[in-house]
């Protein structure tokens, strides 16, 4: 499919590109995963402000994902 080597390089271009940039690539891509996944980095970079974050979602749960989550800026690979 390569939605996660996708999600891998568009990541890797932005922290080239010195934007503050974070991915849960290669981690769990489930709702409650990507959650955790969020918070736990809100809590951990705080101070850092990311700019900008990769989201790599399960098809089954990105309507659930965008019910929470209000991007302003978002890619949909299918």
């Amino acid at each position: 499919d390569g939605k996660s080597i996708t999600t891998k390089l568009i990541y890797e271009i932005l922290k080239d590109s010195k934007f503050k940039v974070i991915t849960n690539s290669g981690l769990d891509n489930s709702f409650e995963g990507v959650l955790g996944f969020l918070l736990v980095n809100s809590f951990i970079y705080s101070k850092r402000k990311d700019e900008v974050a990769v989201i790599e979602v399960a098809e089954p749960d990105l309507h659930r994902f965008l019910e929470k989550i209000n991007p302003k800026i978002f890619w949909i690979l299918i």
